[in-house]
């Protein structure tokens, strides 16, 4: 059996007509006989030569394929392939309004197709000298054929903000580091957070963070970095300290009030709250609540 070796589109194509027709051309009809057959062609189903699915064609889509074959002597089969335009893979445009897409693009290279295609299409229609305007498609497969892509718009250079972060640089220490592998060079860095916190004082403070350590070993040496801030002197307050501490000098504020200032969980706030209050310490008030003492 001879391989197939050629699966193009076209010669599935060609081959799917002849053999549509060849029962045509190898056994001559009678004279009438022609119009019922393509008829019956047209009544069945075929499948599809390249997707698969069931199609039907026409009678006339028939007698088309069957008299270009028919005229072909040396191979029928050839002629019934897909033809190809002549102006295929080319893409033109009138010489005013092509000049005027170059002279376009070199001032915008940023601009994308489409704003291309709109920019040109007000052009031509304040000056119809410039020819017939194509479709975008045509304009955005002229472009790329030309090599006019779109490019990054570049950042303008000696602008104050620009100079002014080369300054701040300029002034700081800058240094670099690289690592043969990943995972053994880490960095750590923190700053107080805005979270603030009441102390036993009654004063609310940035929560300070604890001393943080973080080293890790490469193969060579050991890589270590290390963050130091001041740890928090004592033991932190307890929620029922700061509870009281909120309340002091006859303060009242209701659970909404102090659930926001606190931070916490409504029902972690009303267990506090409850066993301050069975231990005397804290009673509730129509207006919300206070200390007992």
């Amino acid at each position: 059996m001879i391989p197939d070796s050629d699966r193009s589109t076209p010669t599935l194509w060609a081959r799917f007509r002849f053999s549509v027709v060849g029962a045509l051309l190898s056994s001559p009809l009678a004279h009438g006989e022609l119009k019922a057959a393509l008829q019956s062609l047209a009544a069945k189903t075929w499948t599809h030569p390249v997707s698969g699915r069931e199609v039907r064609f026409s009678a006339a889509t028939s007698a088309r394929w069957y008299y270009t074959a028919r005229r072909e002597k040396d191979d029928p089969v050839r002629v019934l392939r897909r033809a190809v335009r002549k102006d295929g893979g080319r893409v033109s445009l009138p010489p005013a309004l092509a000049e005027h897409l170059f002279r376009q693009y070199r001032d915008y290279e940023h601009w994308t197709y489409q704003l291309h295609y709109d920019n040109l299409a007000a052009r031509v229609k304040a000056d119809p000298s410039l020819g017939p305007l194509r479709s975008y498609s045509t304009i955005r497969r002229y472009m790329q054929a030309h090599g006019l892509v779109r490019k990054r718009r570049l950042a303008r250079k000696g602008r104050p903000g620009e100079e002014q972060a080369i300054r701040r640089r300029e002034r700081r220490e800058v240094r670099s580091y690289e690592a043969e592998y990943a995972g053994s060079l880490w960095h750590l860095d923190f700053h107080h957070g805005s979270l603030k916190v009441l102390t036993p004082r009654g004063q609310w403070q940035p929560r300070p963070a604890d001393r943080q350590r973080l080293g890790h070993a490469t193969h060579a040496q050991t890589a270590h970095l290390e963050v130091v801030a001041e740890p928090h002197d004592g033991k932190p307050a307890s929620l029922p300290e700061h509870l009281l501490t909120l309340l002091a000098d006859g303060a009242v504020l209701t659970r909404a009030r102090l659930r926001d200032l606190l931070g916490v969980k409504n029902e972690r706030l009303g267990q506090t709250l409850q066993s301050l209050e069975r231990a005397g310490q804290l009673r509730r008030t129509p207006s919300g609540w206070q200390r007992a003492d």
